[in-house]
């Protein structure tokens, strides 16, 4: 099985981010339309960690059959 990753819309909340992030010196650098396919669980190369530390358990899921998330 092959999972898909494409970006589709970002959105920066840059109020929040200046609250409540600690400054991040490498940002993502993703651009919508990125796409990426993962078939074991490791990390896309170009997908930041952030990104794939929030997507992980969902690929993980769906590697392993598993779905309707919502």
């Amino acid at each position: 099985m092959i999972v898909k990753i494409s970006v589709l819309k970002i959105t920066i909340y840059d109020d929040l981010i200046s609250k409540y992030e600690n400054k991040i010196e490498l940002p993502c650098n993703l651009k919508v339309g990125d796409v990426f396919y993962v078939s074991k669980l490791e990390k896309p190369d170009n997908l930041c960690n952030s990104a794939w530390e929030t997507l992980y358990p969902f690929i993980k899921d769906l590697l392993n059959g598993k779905g309707n998330f919502f």
